[in-house]
């Protein structure tokens, strides 16, 4: 119990970090040189990379709910885990972290 645990919590950060990365840098070659005369830092990037994230956490809390069969709704689920992935973040990481608490008490 305590490796799966840990291992869940292991996947799930590597999943955002991912997330995170692909979305900053994909952020960067649509607009980074407007940041840059803007005179705002790199770190201006992790914002939008940490949007991008939520959606693998959102689209697994809509699997739940339901499924997407067309185009269309391809596109309403990926909208929905997107605004749903800012509530999933911290909700799945406290989960796993708890998770790993009670694997080890």
């Amino acid at each position: 119990m305590k490796a799966e645990a840990n291992k869940k919590l292991v996947k799930d950060i590597t999943i955002f970090v991912i997330a995170m990365l692909i979305g900053a840098v994909g952020f960067y070659f649509g607009v980074g040189k407007d940041i840059e005369m803007a005179g705002l830092d790199y770190l201006a990037l992790l914002l939008p990379g940490a949007m991008l994230a939520g959606i693998p956490f959102g689209w697994r809390w809509l699997s739940k709910i339901f499924t997407a069969c067309s185009f269309f709704a391809v596109i309403v689920k990926a909208t929905l885990a997107l605004i749903l992935g800012w509530v999933a973040i911290p909700v799945v990481f406290i989960s796993d972290i708890v998770n790993c608490a009670k694997a080890k008490a």
